[in-house]
């Protein structure tokens, strides 16, 4: 082989499958004389003599393959020309650089790593560009001895290993034709060392004389036998089963040219082995999508199995503790037995004596019980308790009316509501029948009688919760809690320990799993516990210090996380400089506790540290307390605010920093007051590597005000789907997001909020009360008539009446409406969804304060999607949507108005089943919020017949999907809806106009696509930001609260940042 010695750099890329001898051939040209540099991977199990291969050269092909969204072993074939990627081209300066520091000072550089061979166009570009003089030398190996070590070192598919095998050699031929290469047959190598490395030197025109030791060195130190680990004739490919026809061609060409010279046809042959290849490449993609989810199921297993084992060693360490206690235990019961035995009889004695003191006294109570059943007696048959009966029977008939105009109005009402139930019982037995009445109506009595049970539960504990229980607690421990369940006992256990009796324990679980819930439920009945819990995990333990925070009723709080242990003289050594005003935030020593997981330099398990005293200048160099041993004074955290729910790390630090600029005083005490657990589940490990970047927030955060949220409940007559009960959820997910602590109180017990897709939100029932805690909330909403009176029973600092509808119109008996009536007399405050509703309160009630909150849509959840069903462009699709068992909603007349069109149609209810007699072409019931994207984007037309709506969501929201819209009027109205701008408008109820109005749309298409665009923009004006807005204003009704308001931004009350 010629090359230009003199104008050139010489390189040799060695070219090759894995495991196909890459590493010895690079070896043989290092004993020849070419240079590697000294940047090598190290030896590894799998290859002991070395790989032979450059850091830098094999780190920039895993990027480059990166790039391509493929790796060393992918099956798929990589995209033709992917070297002219405006991505891949980003990666050659950085190449070229690389490559020519490496050629600096060598004469001949070999460069080794088998995924060149599929990025050969790529490093071409680079040669190409370094003016490099470059040879090929392709190792060769048979395929079943590359398939073998691939199957025991990466326990590869034998298949899979023959397949890429082929890969990598078609690329490295046909991107080499008509260059300078040498294939080189690695069993030959192993057999006939010395001749092959002759005809390298030679190939080469090196000397290969000048480096005699170099090549005895090489075959006697790094060749031996155990390189071959399968010896393989030619043939036998013939006998493996999986092996492809295309692989035993390949091989055989590539034995023809190790042996003698490239024949005339090698280079046509291997093209079309290579388009033979590329017609595979359909079952290769589909071999890596299948390779990928085996990769990932073989992890899950592996890390199904690691937990399983820590189980079992778990579980073996708890019996061996449980058979210790158990010897501690029987010997604890011989002392105890002797005890017990001493007790008896003592308590025999005593019975005795209690029982002759019993039955004295029952006598004489039996002879008072005689005298006083002989007084009724007398009285019952008296003269004037016969003639006043029927009065009293009266009486209790009236109940509690107070009046004759209110026993009048009770008659009403209760005639009413039987009306009422008359109607829907017809209804039920019209559409569905006699068995499904029969059902429901079982159904009915019990869910009457268990809400009148909740409502009595809730009665006797709502005066309980509010009364006051004697000396509040002195000190507050808080615990967020999410799993820990191993040692989470333990801490609680410390905290019940203390030696001053002056604190409550305040729990806040968040997303616990299961096991969690059972050792905290332990503690549920303790009276110095108070137990709160998130259903969904907020990811780290902010949400849940705030939340005892607020709750707390201690004068100080005293923080303690899950997995920590209290010193049981704690409180009692830090109270006195708190109590005596020497200081605001005390903190002390504390003891390592290393359970192995987690090394620490300089810190040995059972080491005690001591934080020394820190002010402001100290605590923004460094975090001084820790703080599991830090107890607050809780109006100093009232006045500089809450943890940030934006510190996700350092949050405690910025806390303390932000005490100190508030002036707090800060204590240390050379005491331990808690034995810390560190280990490798420890949160800030998540964070360390980016250390810097929250350090620099801290010195941001600290001087802004920190958050003070508020408890605040929204009551939900039921749970069922609804635009009203959308709405308030709504604001809940938004007050949780600013990190108030918003959930809902249900008045049914039925049913639940899975349809809205937050699982976040809390929901209480009436007899859960107690597990929300109503002593304290600062905002009770009220967001229905019907809940209105639980305003009076339940205390709150403001309460609140939402209204989104007149909601008389529901009703068209005398008796409801003067019920609802009087609901908007009661002086409360009041807020709106529609000006229209504002306007009634104002006009015909008197309120002058009436705030504003208007409804809005989520763009996320509502845009033109993926339809259920394709739209047919003959035959538009009509959908009708709404309650079919509520007459109000106009689904009886909607049907009507499009059963003769030709047309398909589409009918979602919430409630009831179309009437045998309809036509239609799809039902949808119960359909949850998220999937209602889909049912609009999959129709032409929504035609919306109700004759009464507080808001009417469904339009806006077809509106935003790209449905058009045909909507009836409404009694209050609908203040988007704009006739022949964005929808078509008709009278309420007058069927002819809708089909007039549905069949006008579908013969129009330039009609439909102008009001779809005027939808779409009127969709974009209708946000739930604005409404975010609004309500924040609603909430911050105080100095305080405006103060914190304004320095929140836009969205957020409480992350003053």
């Amino acid at each position: 082989m010629r090359m230009n010695v003199q104008e050139k750099k010489r390189i040799v890329v060695v070219l090759g499958m894995h495991r196909s001898g890459t590493s010895a051939l690079t070896r043989a040209l290092v004993a020849i004389g070419a240079g590697v540099g000294d940047n090598l991977l190290p030896a590894g199990h799998d290859n002991p003599k070395g790989f032979w291969e450059d850091k830098d050269f094999v780190t920039l092909n895993d990027r480059l393959l990166a790039v391509l969204d493929a790796s060393y072993d992918s099956l798929a074939l990589l995209p033709d020309e992917f070297e002219c990627r405006s991505d891949v081209k980003e990666l050659l300066l950085e190449a070229v650089l690389m490559l020519r520091d490496k050629l600096a000072g060598n004469d001949l550089f070999a460069l080794k790593d088998p995924r060149t061979c599929r990025l050969l166009p790529f490093w071409q570009l680079v040669f190409s560009h370094l003016d490099l003089s470059v040879a090929y030398v392709i190792a060769v190996r048979h395929p079943l001895s590359v398939a073998d070590s691939l199957g025991k070192r990466n326990q590869f598919p034998t298949r899979k290993s023959l397949w890429l095998w082929l890969q990598h050699y078609s690329s490295a031929i046909n991107d080499t034709n008509g260059m300078p290469r040498l294939f080189v047959d690695y069993d030959q190598l192993l057999a006939e060392p010395q001749q092959q490395l002759q005809r390298l030197a030679s190939w080469l025109e090196l000397p290969g004389h000048d480096h005699d030791e170099a090549i005895r060195d090489y075959i006697e130190s790094f060749l031996s036998a155990d390189l071959r680990h399968a010896a393989y004739s030619s043939d036998d490919v013939l006998l493996c089963p999986q092996m492809p026809a295309l692989v035993i061609q390949a091989y055989r060409s590539l034995l023809g040219a190790t042996s003698a010279s490239e024949g005339p046809g090698f280079d046509g042959e291997w093209q079309a082995l290579s388009e033979a290849l590329r017609q595979q490449r359909e079952m290769l993609d589909f071999l890596q999508q299948y390779d990928r989810l085996y990769l990932e199921l073989k992890a899950e297993f592996k890390r199904a199995s690691d937990e399983l084992e820590r189980a079992s060693q778990q579980l073996e360490h708890e019996r061996s503790l449980h058979d210790d206690e158990l010897d501690r235990l029987e010997q604890s019961l011989v002392s105890a037995k002797g005890e017990l035995s001493e007790l008896r009889q003592q308590a025999q004695r005593e019975q005795a004596a209690i029982r002759q003191a019993g039955q004295q006294e029952v006598n004489r109570l039996q002879a008072r019980l005689s005298q006083m059943e002989q007084e009724l007696h007398t009285f019952r048959n008296s003269k004037s308790m016969r003639i006043t009966a029927p009065a009293r029977a009266l009486v209790r008939l009236m109940g509690s009316a107070s009046s004759a105009a209110q026993a009048k109005q009770s008659l009403h009402l209760a005639s009413a509501k039987t009306g009422q139930l008359l109607d829907r019982s017809a209804f039920i037995l019209r559409q569905e029948g006699p068995l499904a009445f029969c059902r429901r109506t079982v159904g009915y009595v019990g869910r009457s009688v268990r809400r009148r049970l909740a409502t009595r539960k809730a009665e006797r504990y709502i005066p309980l919760a509010t009364a006051e229980t004697g000396t509040p607690p002195l000190v507050s421990f808080i615990t967020p809690i999410y799993d820990r369940t191993d040692v989470l006992r333990e801490a609680i256990q410390s905290a019940l320990a203390q030696t001053l009796p002056v604190f409550e324990v305040i729990l806040v679980t968040d997303g616990s799993p299961a096991a969690t819930m059972a050792v905290v439920e332990e503690f549920r009945h303790d009276p110095r516990v108070r137990i709160f819990s998130y259903p969904v995990s907020s990811g780290n333990a902010v949400r849940g210090r705030n939340k005892g925070i607020l709750e707390a009723r201690g004068r100080y709080i005293a923080f303690l996380d899950s997995d920590d242990i209290a010193a049981p003289d704690r409180l009692e050594v830090c109270l006195p400089l708190l109590e005596s005003g020497q200081a605001d935030v005390v903190y002390g020593s504390w003891r390592a506790k290393l359970d192995g997981t987690r090394m620490i330099d300089g810190l040995v398990d059972g080491q005690v540290v001591h934080s020394p005293d820190c002010d402001l200048d100290m605590l923004l160099k460094v975090c001084v307390p820790c703080q599991s041993t830090v107890m607050v004074r809780r109006d100093s955290l009232l006045e500089a605010g809450f943890l940030k729910p934006r510190m996700e790390y350092r949050e405690d630090h910025e806390l303390w920093a932000r005490l100190a600029y508030h002036g707090a005083r800060f204590k240390s005490i050379e005491h331990v007051l808690t034995d810390l657990r560190l280990h490798a589940g420890n949160n800030e490990l998540n964070f360390k590597d980016n250390d810097g970047h929250w350090e620099g927030l801290l010195a941001r955060e600290y001087r802004l005000q920190g958050p003070r949220p508020k408890k605040i409940a929204f009551m939900l007559a039921c749970l069922g789907i609804s635009g009203g009960a959308a709405v308030v959820l709504r604001h809940v997910s938004m007050l949780m997001e600013q990190g108030h602590d918003a959930f809902v109180i249900s008045l049914g017990d039925d049913g639940d909020i899975s349809w809205f897709g937050n699982p976040a939100i809390r929901v209480y029932r009436l007899d859960e009360l107690s597990r929300c805690g109503v002593g304290n909330i600062d905002l009770l909403f009220a967001t229905f008539w019907t809940t209105v009176e639980w305003l009076e029973r339940i205390p709150a600092r403001r309460k609140l009446y939402f209204v989104q509808s007149d909601e008389r119109l529901f009703y068209d008996e005398a008796a409801v409406k003067a019920q609802v009536a009087a609901t908007y007399q009661q002086d409360h405050e009041y807020v709106v969804i529609a000006n229209w509703i504002g306007d009634m309160l104002r006009s015909e009630f008197g309120h002058e304060t009436v705030h504003y909150v208007p409804n809005g849509i989520d763009p996320e959840m509502f845009y033109p999607d993926s339809p259920l069903q394709e739209k047919d462009p003959s035959r538009p699709r009509v959908l009708i949507e709404g309650p079919i068992s509520v007459p109000f909603k106009g689904m009886a007349d909607a049907y009507e108005a499009v059963k003769l069109l030709d047309c398909e149609i589409w009918i979602v209810s919430s409630s009831g089943r179309p009437e045998a007699h309809w036509r239609y072409d799809r039902f949808f019931e119960g359909v949850d919020h998220a999937q209602m994207r889909h049912i609009y984007s999959s129709c032409d037309i929504l035609l919306k017949m109700s004759r009464v709506e507080s808001f009417a969501y469904p339009p806006l929201e077809a509106m935003a999907c790209g449905c058009n819209v045909v909507l009836g009027e409404v009694r209050g109205g609908v203040e988007y809806a704009q006739d022949e701008v964005n929808l078509l408008k008709v009278g309420a109820g007058d069927v002819a106009q809708a089909r007039a109005a549905v069949a006008r749309l579908m013969a129009d298409e330039s009609l439909r696509e102008r009001l779809r665009l005027a939808g779409y923009e009127t969709v974009r004006n209708w946000n739930w930001e604005a409404s975010s807005v609004a309500m924040t204003a609603v909430l911050a009704d105080t100095q305080e609260d405006n103060y914190v308001a304004s320095q929140a931004p836009s969205g957020s009350l409480l992350d003053a940042s």
